[in-house]
């Protein structure tokens, strides 16, 4: 049936720029000719169809959005409406005949008192114009200013997600379509807003004119009294005020609905059923309310007291129904778990000795990557309750292969009731690397350094990067975006940071059958440098640890046929993987140095002073003549700490990316020098710039107290 409807959507919108032409052609039409009462009534049951369509479609859209044609919608039926109001005003001064359903609406607004009518349909306006239109005009007004102002970090949000491998380009594509379209939805309906106010204005000033003129022309034209000019064209103007103004009445409520839609996840008569009366201590405490009216000396008992027990009664089958589904769910799970022990032990019965020999053999193997996550974060794994987990960790594998040109291998995710509900443990070959806390149904939000204003939450630490960062409900999430924080969800979050030390833990990932597998994959294309390098100059061992030489330093080793081909250079005059790792280094020179290049194009780096580079130099050399009681003094090395970490900080206030430039006989050796203290300061060689980028010193440190 879905499928006849959509079909046939379809059909009649092939179609509709067609209608929608003839439609503007009949409002000017309706203009500037005169029309049979007939007509107008006709015309006046399509604006009454048309604008409970315009209600009550808003009432079943989850995000405004998805009613974008809206605003454009309400120009052409306010332009019509106004046409009716033209065409009514010239047929009641004309002919004083504007149809039946206009004589009707008078006479029964009015039933015979002319101050009752006017009265009413002042009401009427009041509420239309005072109430709905200027509220909801204030509502779109906010929500357009808001949602602009949050674009850039929604924006930030998507190029995130997309460089760390948790959507794909398509994905991010559509996202942000969603976004630029949500943004230009309500800056349109900040505009539109100002029809339905210019309408409720132009209602009551046709009100006037046609009494005004009305009697004027009954009197004079028409050669009738004053009584009864009065009496005929005010129950004509007063219908035609309200057959205008009621329609407006409903489109400037959707208009309302509308603007005020945010948030939710289901039509508007499920959220309200589900928020006003999820609570039965509520629905309590108003029946007692309601009682105590109903025995107040005077009141109607009669009608309190019903209403009273209605509404208490309501809220003990809502408690009911919640205890009913509570021990469903236990029984369930019970079930469950009786169900699984029963097969469990038709297994461990039916299994031979052979097979339960594998089965151990196989709790004995070490998985390269584990995620082991508390049970509150099953959800985020269960497709069935929309978890996305494995599609992130799907999409992260993908991505670091481009990154780091290494294959990571599976990522086994595991549940563990020993954690923490919240807690999640990260394992590189059976050994715990991390560990965090991530709250299930709420966001985590980033500040970036542009954040305006705080919002409320669970202070914390982004794992990845180390950034401020709280934890909040779903309700202040389009609230700290607007602040300037960056919202992400918590399993983009855990993605994110299980990218981040897949990165810093490559080189204990790879293994000698990963490089075994990628020299196949070179070999296809390139079978001269393999087999002129293996096994005749370097074993694949020695092949394995420069190549964890250089993940260990995050260089990517993506371009295996430049890695391969230094190796096969340099191989036959040394066999030190130290220094055949320099030189594949100064390989890939491009390939480091891009990732140091500022926004003007300069590489600024932490640079030494010559006396301490001299230093440094001497303590390498007597090291490479086998001299290993050779080192820098420690007080010598404890300033050098405090320096290089007081100069990594000020760069990264500047917005650089904070590295050390040295000489190329003294990296490697700083580069251990330093990793205890500041593991993550990467140092490279001079050579390792090419020589068009232009290299600049952000500040030189020395080995002398300051």
């Amino acid at each position: 049936m879905a499928e006849k409807k959509s079909s046939l959507l379809i059909k009649l919108g092939n179609q509709s720029s067609i209608a929608i032409m003839i439609g503007v052609i009949a409002i000017l039409a309706i203009l500037l000719f005169p029309m049979p009462a007939l007509m107008i009534d006709s015309l006046l049951v399509l604006n009454f169809m048309l604008a409970f369509v315009i209600l009550l479609s808003p009432l079943y859209l989850l995000k405004p959005v998805e009613f974008s044609v809206y605003p454009g919608l309400l120009l052409i039926i306010t332009l019509f409406r106004l046409s009716l109001n033209v065409a009514t005003t010239r047929a009641i001064l004309s002919s004083g005949n504007p149809g039946q359903i206009i004589e009707v609406f008078g006479k029964f607004m009015i039933g015979g008192n002319y101050v009752v009518g006017i009265i009413i349909f002042i009401i009427i306006f009041i509420i239309n114009f005072i109430v709905v239109v200027k509220g909801s005009g204030r509502v779109a007004e906010v929500a357009a200013r808001f949602t602009l102002d949050s674009l850039p970090g929604r924006q930030m949000a998507i190029d995130a997600d997309l460089n760390n491998g948790i959507i794909t380009d398509a994905e991010a594509r559509q996202r942000r379509d969603d976004v630029r379209r949500e943004a230009d939805f309500y800056g349109a309906m900040d505009g539109a807003s100002k029809f339905v106010s210019g309408d409720a204005k132009a209602g009551i000033m046709v009100l006037f004119i046609n009494l005004i003129g009305g009697i004027v022309i009954g009197m004079v034209q028409m050669n009738m009294t004053f009584l009864d000019a009065a009496d005929k064209f005010t129950i004509l103007t007063i219908g035609d005020g309200l057959v205008s103004q009621i329609p407006g009445l409903l489109i400037s409520i959707s208009a309302g609905v509308i603007v005020t839609r945010a948030g939710t996840k289901a039509n508007l008569g499920e959220e309200v059923l589900t928020q006003l009366f999820k609570e039965p201590k509520v629905l309590y405490a108003t029946a007692v309310i309601m009682a105590v009216f109903a025995f107040a000396p005077g009141m109607p008992w009669y009608l309190f007291l019903p209403v009273g027990l209605g509404i208490g009664y309501f809220g003990y089958m809502i408690s009911k129904s919640e205890m009913i589904e509570v021990v469903s769910d236990d029984e369930k799970a019970l079930n469950d778990r009786k169900e699984l022990e029963q097969k469990m032990m038709e297994t461990e019965s039916a299994n031979s000795p052979e097979e339960k020999s594998k089965e151990i053999a196989a709790y004995m193997q070490i998985d390269p990557l584990e995620l082991e996550i508390g049970y509150s974060l099953i959800s985020l794994v269960d497709e069935k309750q929309k978890g996305d987990l494995l599609d992130r960790v799907s999409s992260l594998r993908k991505q670091l292969a481009i990154e780091i040109g290494m294959v990571v291998p599976p990522i086994r995710i595991r549940d563990n009731i020993s954690l923490v509900p919240n807690q999640y443990v990260v394992k590189i070959r059976g050994e715990e690397i991390t560990s965090y806390e991530c709250l299930v149904n709420h966001y985590l939000a980033l500040d970036p350094g542009t954040v305006e204003k705080p919002v409320k939450g669970i202070e914390t630490k982004e794992p990845a990067f180390g950034l401020d960062a709280v934890w909040i409900t779903e309700d202040k999430k389009e609230v700290a975006e607007m602040h300037g924080y960056t919202v992400i969800e918590p399993s983009a979050m855990i993605a994110t940071h299980l990218s981040e030390i897949i990165k810093n833990h490559a080189d204990m990932i790879l293994t000698r059958q990963d490089v075994s597998k990628m020299l196949d994959n070179v070999k296809k294309d390139n079978e001269t440098v393999v087999t002129e390098l293996v096994p005749n100059l370097l074993s694949i061992g020695n092949i394995e640890k420069v190549l964890k030489n250089l993940l260990r330093e995050s260089v990517p080793i993506r371009d295996m046929v430049t890695v391969l081909e230094t190796l096969a250079d340099y191989a036959p005059a040394t066999r030190d993987i130290e220094t055949l790792t320099e030189y594949v280094r100064f390989a890939l020179s491009r390939t480091i140095a891009k990732k140091f290049i500022a926004s003007d194009g300069i590489v600024y780096g932490i640079t030494l002073d010559p006396a301490l580079e001299q230093l440094v130099n001497e303590t390498v050399n007597q090291l490479k003549q086998k001299n290993y009681s050779s080192s820098l003094a420690p007080e010598i090395v404890s300033v050098l700490y405090s320096d290089l970490r007081q100069a990594q900080e000020e760069m990264l206030k500047k917005g650089l990316t904070p590295v050390i430039i040295v000489t190329p006989n003294i990296r490697a050796y700083l580069r251990r020098l330093i990793e205890p203290s500041l593991p993550t300061l990467p140092v490279i060689s001079y050579n390792e710039i090419p020589t068009h980028i232009p290299l600049q010193s952000f500040l030189s440190v020395s080995h002398k107290q300051k």
